[in-house]
């Protein structure tokens, strides 16, 4: 039994990166890029207006309230080729280009029509302002976004700025899960004594989806040598394969003599947590295949911990690692010290504090524990209690969020 970090450290250097290509503008959300993005040029391109109004040459304006022409007008969209004299204004609208000579935008409420082309500038400016000045918020050339970025809304924004229809990000890894168990039985069949419904599946599929990274379900695999390695042939396209069931020390347990008879090496077997104590990690160039616990809970908290820094990292992630935070434990909590333990809670914030409120669970089958939450908190070993008002680890659980009306 190795400790969790160095099960972690083990995994990290056994996951490739995928290699880089490009994908469309409308679909590179939730990719990481595979290069450097530049400015190709300056942003605003111009000196550009910042509010409607009228622009103006300040430092000719001698006294205020200044009567001056309305030389023209420029909505957004249409360059003035037009200068501004100093006895002139040109009426201009948010995001237009400042016409030549003009050096101040002054706003529309504090200027009067007089209904004759004149305008009336009725409250004084300097020069610059309203004005976004060119390359003020960005230099050509310069380093916009970084290789290994993760993608999100706003940075389509910039790219789109940027003139990138199409867009260089590193491919996602393609995952595939064999759900082991020969007492599993698909959702929709009836009943049967002894069989249960095979639930991981729709949990962890739910799970690394909502991470961005689907998962392909290749159905139950029943506990036999020979299905299990049939189960992985099939399997021959996928970058990663996660199984579960079939990693612990019962008769039936297969998974990990099956990988050794098919030429994997194994590079883990048990971590000191719980829940997730057995997790089989194994490689042969160029998979990976992960086995996780069959206890519900226990495969989604090994997917939380272990696999999806892997994935990340895998598709070119420049920080695959979740976050922890620290925050204070709302209730008393016990534990069995033995090994770390990762605890459901759920998150909330007064004052600018964090707090956790742990949710009662009964062990690493019990799902229901985490319909409110939205955490892990974490009880180290050799700590058989912590008590309310302690301060404790907590990592988000990524992709969830706590139903309505959850109870604290």
């Amino acid at each position: 039994m190795i400790p969790m970090v160095e099960a972690q450290r083990i995994l990290m250097e056994l996951g490739p990166v995928m290699p880089a290509t490009t994908v469309p503008l409308s679909e590179a959300a939730g990719f990481a890029l595979a290069a450097d993005i530049r400015a190709d040029a300056d942003v605003p391109p111009f000196h550009r207006a910042m509010m409607d109004g009228y622009a103006v040459r300040s430092a000719a304006i001698e006294q205020y309230p200044a009567r001056l022409r309305i030389s023209g007008f420029i909505p957004a969209g249409q360059a003035s080729s037009g200068e501004v004299d100093a006895d002139c204004a040109a009426k201009i609208m948010t995001g237009a280009p400042l016409p030549p000579g003009a050096d101040a935008v002054q706003r529309i409420e504090v200027c009067r029509e007089a209904g004759d082309g004149y305008v009336e500038i009725l409250e004084p400016l300097h020069p610059g302002r309203n004005v976004a000045v060119r390359g003020s918020e960005f230099p050509r050339q310069a380093v916009a976004l970084t290789r290994g970025h993760l993608l999100r809304s706003s940075d389509m924004g910039i790219l789109a700025t940027f003139g990138l229809a199409t867009v260089p990000v590193f491919a996602k890894p393609r995952l595939a899960l064999l759900n082991t168990g020969s007492e599993l039985q698909t959702v929709s069949a009836p009943p049967r004594p002894g069989y249960i419904r095979n639930s991981n599946q729709y949990t962890l599929c739910a799970f690394y989806a909502a991470n961005g990274f689907p998962l392909h379900a290749r159905g139950i695999v029943p506990d036999t040598t020979a299905d299990i390695s049939t189960a992985l042939a099939s399997c021959a396209d996928f970058d990663l394969i996660l199984l579960t069931g079939g990693v612990s020390m019962g008769d039936l347990d297969l998974v990990a003599g099956t990988l050794k008879a098919e030429g994997f090496t194994i590079a883990v077997e048990t971590v000191a947590i719980k829940p997730g104590k057995p997790l089989v990690v194994a490689h042969r160039a160029p998979q990976l295949v992960i086995g996780l616990a069959g206890n519900p809970v226990s495969s989604l908290v090994q997917s939380a911990l272990f696999v999806l820094p892997l994935v990340r990292k895998m598709a070119g992630w420049s920080c695959a690692d979740n976050p922890f935070h620290q925050a204070i434990l709302r209730e008393t909590v016990r534990h069995r010290p033995d090994r770390t333990s990762f605890r459901p809670g759920r998150l909330s914030s007064a004052e600018g504090t964090l707090y956790c409120t742990p949710q009662a669970d009964k062990g690493s089958a019990d799902l229901f524990a985490y319909r409110a939450a939205d955490c892990l908190f974490t009880i180290p070993a050799g700590v058989p209690q912590l008590d309310v008002g302690e301060r404790v680890q907590v990592m988000p659980l990524p992709g969830f969020q706590p139903v309505a009306g959850g109870g604290e």
